[in-house]
């Protein structure tokens, strides 16, 4: 069986919209945020006015009335999460799912097809080094292009995850195949139930989707840098903008092989309302929220010194990655914190401008010269 999405449009230069980018996040998201619901409060924002309850209602269907095997979607999408680190088992397979053909005619497909054990073992053996690389900003040098399973072994032994976690991790690399194929089915009973509530919300979609080209072609790189990500676009060889439902208030991106992705939430609108402001005064208290947070105000004071990773902010604040992810939402949200590409790698950076900017505001109000 074979999901795919074939929507891919370019903007104007350097600049793509790439819905099916989304479509295939919210496959994966759906599952994993029905395992790990008492951790997603910073991927949908629990303070919103109104909840999406189209959305909530499709999650909690998924435990209740579809035919899943919820032992298995346990065991594949449970986040096992330490202070440094955070991992998950279906990731293991993404490469070995993914399909890329080249940029200006790709259409993302995920074939859950029979793979041999040297593709499946090859794809865990990229995923691992991957997840070392985002986790720790470091580039890893034993890169094979035919690892074996001691060698994923050998590494998996290296990683500071749950000791669950990192047995779960040893029965895989052991029996790629049979976990593998197991995968393949549950994914392929999931798809016709998460199809289904695609074509519900596909006028809803395609209506946000027009929206987000419009505003693209439009206004372009100044769409952009309104949401506050990064600093510097010129530094990303290519940008793609996509759609997801399931994180609806959400701003996700990621840096990656010097592109930027950014994935829209269908509500993410509402949440640059409330963490922004509709005037000088909601702005003002919203800053002041973020301020009052005793982790989130120590985060800016570490990030006035220099730009550091997420890890090097766990470890500083003493939290978990998954929590810290959660402040950054919420800084990001508000205008405070922005991302930036030094070296090859992703550093949150204090934005000055907008701490400047909410002084100027704050005096403005309050009469003070």
């Amino acid at each position: 069986m074979e999901a795919e999405f074939n929507e891919m449009e370019r903007i104007i230069l350097e600049i793509y919209f790439k819905k099916e980018i989304g479509d295939i996040i919210d496959i994966f998201d759906a599952l994993y945020m029905v395992v790990n619901m008492e951790k997603t409060e910073g991927i949908v924002p629990s303070d919103l006015k109104d909840r999406d309850e189209e959305v909530h209602k499709y999650l909690n269907s998924i435990k209740v009335k579809s035919t899943l095997n919820m032992e298995k979607v346990n065991f594949y999408y449970k986040e096992y999460q330490t202070i440094r680190e955070s991992f998950t088992i279906f990731r293991l397979f993404i490469n070995s799912l993914y399909d890329k053909k080249n940029k200006e005619t790709e259409s993302i497909k995920y074939n859950f097809t029979q793979k041999t054990e040297k593709e499946i073992l090859k794809g865990i053996y990229y995923e691992i080094l991957r997840y070392i690389e985002s986790k720790y900003n470091v580039k890893n040098s034993e890169n094979k292009k035919n690892p074996s399973k001691d060698d994923i072994v050998e590494i998996i032994k290296q990683l500071e995850i749950p000791a669950e976690a990192k047995w779960n991790l040893f029965l895989v690399v052991d029996n790629p195949v049979l976990y593998y194929d197991d995968f393949c089915r549950l994914m392929e009973q999931y798809l016709p139930y998460h199809e289904k509530f695609h074509r519900k919300m596909k006028e809803r979609k395609e209506e946000f989707n027009d929206y987000i080209k419009h505003e693209l072609k439009n206004r372009g790189e100044e769409f952009i840098k309104e949401i506050k990500i990064v600093e510097e676009l010129k530094n990303f060889q290519d940008i793609y903008i996509s759609t997801i439902m399931m994180r609806y208030g959400s701003i996700l991106y990621e840096i990656k092989d010097n592109n930027l992705y950014i994935n829209l939430g269908l509500r993410y609108r509402d949440t640059l309302r409330k963490y922004r402001g509709k005037s000088k005064r909601e702005y003002i208290i919203s800053i002041m929220k973020s301020l009052g947070d005793e982790s989130r105000f120590k985060i800016l004071t570490l990030l006035k010194e220099k730009a550091l990773y997420g890890q090097e902010l766990a470890e500083k604040m003493g939290l978990t990655t998954a929590t810290i992810s959660h402040h950054m939402n919420y800084l990001h949200g508000t205008g405070l914190v922005t991302v930036d590409k030094i070296d090859n790698k992703v550093y949150y950076k204090l934005n000055e401008e907008s701490i400047q900017n909410f002084i100027v505001n704050f005096k403005e109000e309050f009469n003070i010269k």
